[in-house]
């Protein structure tokens, strides 16, 4: 599963490097996804979409009826 927050097609135009130079498209990948994550544990958030399995909430002890979700905008729910 690509993690990237861009393309490597984006990325080489933004460069302007051409499509038909392809020498250094795995470093560029890997400085992609190296960056990506870098942005996502700085800020505790997610930038590409991905299943998120399992996110734990004291619902006992809760004190609004609202669930606060440290992941969003949240496209599924499979179960509660």
């Amino acid at each position: 599963m690509d993690l990237s927050a861009t393309t490597l097609p984006a990325l080489k135009a933004y460069l302007g490097i051409s499509s038909q130079q392809t020498d250094k498209d795995e470093l560029l990948t890997l400085l992609m996804q190296s960056c990506t994550d870098a942005a996502e544990k700085y800020t505790g958030r997610y930038f590409v979409a991905r299943p998120v399995l399992q996110e734990p909430h004291d619902y006992q002890n809760a004190k609004s009826k609202y669930i606060q979700l440290e992941q969003y905008p949240v496209t599924a729910v499979t179960k509660l």
